[in-house]
């Protein structure tokens, strides 16, 4: 896991500052490579950050180059089948390293951009292809590792980091007024936009080449999507076999590596399938110390998998309301793009714990919720039609049940209320729905949510035929997964810690589409598979329970700042000059007052206003 970054331009620029932005990614080295290309008068820069796990020699080094500088990488990821890459394609090399680096390099020179489809793992990278004047930047199928890009005739500028992205000279980082629409409705931005007008991620499963022309000239080309074709008979046994084999090919690596552990399903799978390999580590807090918490349930499935792990305790309500405030500001500039999402605070903290304690890879259940349709949201959309039928009486009862439910009621209303499938799954996600959008942006305009409704449309549009479980996961996979990935990449990577996250790969996300759904879903239970995975060794009766999760009790947070802390805090000009003030205090009013649960509309507010504040 490393920082790359490059440019194309007419002029030379001074790479060691906007290098510098990346230290955190890469604090094992440097690279910097230029040439100054004869046709039409084009620099072309790489850089790299390197973050040393396979093949720690200097051989490794990067940028890479190939006999003369013909072709040249700047790569930040892992590629899990590189060593059986070679072999197939390359047995007749001579190599100069042990790298992945090289691999993909030497495969590009011989078979061009149709390798990139062979290469599993996560990924993004940049090459220099001098003999057919060209760059090309590429990113995995799922868009685990990030990679943006800023764009015009006249050059090009591309890193791992928006922060990078922001030191070269000319670029304009105006704000997309678009994007708060987005924003707003879900807590994220869907692929590949990022919050600004001219800065985008390259989209997942694709590639940019941009040919070094009089003017440079774009072409985007898809060579990985999912897939909802069944070729061959899909077996619950088969993908516990490949949920096994794609595990071992996490393993690779010349560091030691560790697994973030939480007693849950996907977790456990992997602390199941790790044996003595890996070193657990459980998150602990407070509320996990519950007579029958997370780390009640922990405790026991380690012991009954005969595996030993270690606890890491935090704390983030204990903090001060200006600490809070503090660590909001923290989360708005570092997560860089529009991502409402407090748990990178944990993330970090567990990322810097793990690296203190010596580990610089560290595996997650990350994704599995969406990949083995964990996530209760999938589960309503399944059984639509009957919790439509009961809504009222469901909606009573869980209020009595659960206070903590209203803050989720008026997602579930407006799931039912709209025939927009987009919009109707946008409630389920997100905390505001499109009929708050007046209310919130001062200057909104329809034509906004008529945008986003397209965007959306188009990736689910080759799903149509498809059930609206599957439409769901395909716009969690551009969108809340996406947004999950950042997360865990812009928090780890601050540590200089790479995160795995097996149970989500091209592979088993297009067998896990082509199986029926009803393996992975029904009333009582989600995650079948999964759990016929573990129950062999555990009784199923300690993953039937509430999950506590590593998520900070925003709740409780939000309390703590108190109502008038955060009417100051909002109380800010350029914050104000997007977002109505009356709607703010409407906010605050109803959560203080006790009317509603606002805690989640109240951090987002909150976040907003810092992250407009370190981008203007």
């Amino acid at each position: 896991m490393c920082g790359i970054i490059g440019s194309v331009s007419k002029t030379h620029i001074d790479f060691t500052s906007i290098l510098d932005q990346l230290q955190h990614r890469g604090p094992d080295g440097s690279g910097y490579f230029c040439d100054e290309n004869d046709l039409n008068g084009y620099v072309i820069q790489l850089g790299h950050r390197r973050l040393s796990i396979i093949d720690l020699s200097d051989n490794a080094k990067q940028p890479f180059c190939t006999t003369n500088d013909e072709y040249v990488i700047t790569f930040n990821g892992e590629i899990y089948n590189y060593e059986e890459l070679s072999r197939i394609y390359l047995s007749k090399n001579t190599f100069v390293s042990n790298s992945d680096t090289e691999i993909i390099i030497e495969l590009y020179k011989q078979y061009g951009t149709k390798s990139f489809a062979w290469l599993q793992g996560m990924f993004a990278f940049a090459i220099y292809d001098k003999i057919h004047q060209k760059v090309i930047l590429a990113r995995d199928g799922l868009g685990i590792k990030p990679l943006y890009y800023y764009r015009n005739k006249q050059f090009a500028f591309f890193s791992s980091e928006i922060k990078a992205l922001k030191k070269f000279p000319e670029i304009d980082i105006s704000l997309c007024s678009d994007s708060f629409v987005e924003f707003f409705l879900n807590g994220f931005i869907y692929e590949p936009n990022t919050g600004y007008k001219n800065i985008f991620k390259v989209f997942p499963g694709s590639f940019v080449e941009i040919f070094l022309t009089e003017t440079l000239d774009y072409c985007t080309t898809v060579y990985w999507k999912p897939s909802c074709l069944a070729p061959y008979k899909k077996s619950e046994r088969n993908l516990l076999n490949l949920i096994k084999y794609e595990f071992k090919r996490h393993l690779v690596a010349d560091v030691k590596i560790g697994l973030f552990y939480s007693g849950g399903i996907d977790s456990s799978v992997l602390l199941n399938l790790g044996e003595n390999i890996i070193s657990a580590f459980f998150l602990n807090s407070k509320k996990h110390q519950t007579k029958k918490g997370d780390l009640y349930y922990a405790d026991l499935i380690a012991n009954k998998l005969k595996r030993k792990y270690e606890i890491i305790d935090f704390s983030v309500i204990d903090e001060k309301p200006d600490d809070i405030l503090l660590s909001i500001d923290h989360v708005a500039r570092y997560s860089e793009e529009l991502i409402a999402d407090y748990t990178f605070i944990v993330s970090e903290l567990l990322a810097k714990k793990t690296r203190e304690k010596g580990f610089k890879v560290m595996l997650s259940g990350m994704g599995g919720d969406e990949i083995f349709l964990g996530y209760p949201r999938y589960k309503l959309v399944y059984y639509s039609r009957f919790f439509k039928i009961f809504n009222q009486i469901f909606d009573k009862w869980l209020l009595k049940k659960n206070k903590s439910f209203s803050k989720k009621r008026d997602r579930f209303n407006g799931f039912f209320e709209n025939k927009e499938f987009v919009l109707q799954y946008s409630n389920l996600v997100g905390y505001f729905n499109e009929k708050e959008l007046g209310e919130i942006l001062i200057n909104y305009q329809t034509v906004q949510l008529s945008n986003y409704i397209a965007k959306l449309r188009k990736f689910i549009a080759p799903y149509q035929k498809l059930t609206k479980v599957r439409i769901a996961q395909i716009l969690d996979l551009y969108g809340f997964l996406s947004h999950n990935f950042m997360v865990a990449d812009k928090s780890s990577m601050l540590a200089g810690v790479e995160i795995r996250i097996p149970l989500v790969t091209p592979t088993i996300f297009d067998y896990v589409f082509s199986m029926k759904l009803n393996v992975f879903l029904s009333l009582f239970v989600q995650k079948r598979p999964l759990l016929k995975m573990l129950k062999k060794q555990l009784s199923l009766k300690y993953f039937k329970r509430p999950k506590e999760g590593f998520n900070p009790d925003l709740e409780n947070i939000v309390n703590k700042i108190g109502i008038d802390k955060l009417r100051n805090t909002l109380n800010d000009h350029k914050f104000c000059e997007i977002v109505s003030r009356t709607y703010v205090n409407k906010i605050l009013i109803e959560h203080f007052n006790g009317e509603k649960n606002n805690s989640y509309k109240i951090y987002q507010l909150v976040y907003f206003r810092y992250w407009i504040n370190c981008n203007s």
